[in-house]
């Protein structure tokens, strides 16, 4: 499974963590569907991830730079309708725990997140940039 695949599998898992998919979880879903994939089978992707564990969706990402958007976009999803909830932390905490993420890393991905909320937001942080630039989404 590519990058963008596993990582829009593991964004629909935690959308589906607390057995609900929120208006907002939807909105996102789809917006991140259409512009990584190129389709808009929400249904179908939700369904698949309904079945598969973490650790299978996540199991072919191997790029460090990679594991870390994909956590990101995953904290960013925990966070879009403004509730996260005990069973999103959980899914979040063991995904960040198998990839690994660093320390520096998790702080600086609540710090995104934090800023994307802001009432000016800021751009992010150059370590984005730069992780962005080694990874299989900047092609």
């Amino acid at each position: 499974m590519n990058p963008t695949h596993a990582a829009l599998r593991v964004i629909a898992k935690m959308a589906l963590s607390d057995g609900k998919i929120s208006p907002e979880e939807r909105e996102l879903l789809e917006e991140l569907t259409a512009t990584l994939a190129g389709e808009n089978e929400i249904d179908t992707l939700i369904a698949d991830v309904a079945t598969q564990s973490l650790e299978e969706l996540t199991a072919s990402v191997e790029k460090y730079e990679d594991r870390f958007f994909i956590a990101l976009r995953a904290y960013s999803m925990a966070h879009v309708d403004n509730h996260f909830d005990a069973e999103e932390e959980k899914l979040y905490e063991r995904l960040i725990d198998s990839f690994e993420i660093t320390t520096q890393d998790r702080q600086l991905i609540r710090r995104c997140e934090a800023l994307s909320r802001a009432p000016n937001p800021q751009p992010p942080e150059g370590r984005v940039a730069e992780l962005f630039e080694r990874s299989s989404f900047a092609c």
